[in-house]
């Protein structure tokens, strides 16, 4: 979580073979609907205050430039009112020019194939 888009790990002034992608908490659909007392006080997201801080969160991103990491879990996006929050953000993602869908592996390839010249 030390950027908004993907570095080379360097310990000790070390470059390591090693890509961080980084994600932030409010991308990701734990943090916003699953609640568990175990983990302390939480709630439960309405769908469409989700959409908000997704999609808002999108349009900062993508003006500066950066990664826009969101992490879903089959198990917490995977009911009705989730599923047309995600599409929904999807097709406003897709409104945008230039914006490219992508799994972590091919983001990791694409960055080294890029951006690292000594290896």
């Amino acid at each position: 979580m030390a950027d908004d888009i993907p570095y080379r790990w360097e310990i000790n002034g070390e470059k390591k073979d090693l890509l961080e992608i980084p994600f932030q908490w409010m991308l990701s659909d734990a943090a916003n609907f699953l609640f568990s007392l175990a983990w302390g006080p939480g709630h439960i997201s309405s769908p469409s205050k989700v959409y908000d801080i997704w999609s808002s969160e999108f349009d900062g991103i993508y003006e500066m430039k950066r990664l826009f990491c969101q992490t879903s879990h089959d198990f917490i996006i995977g009911r009705s009112s989730r599923i047309i929050l995600l599409d929904k953000l999807i097709k406003h993602m897709k409104s945008y020019p230039k914006v490219w869908f992508a799994r972590c592996d091919e983001v990791a390839a694409y960055w080294k194939k890029q951006y690292w010249n000594d290896v």
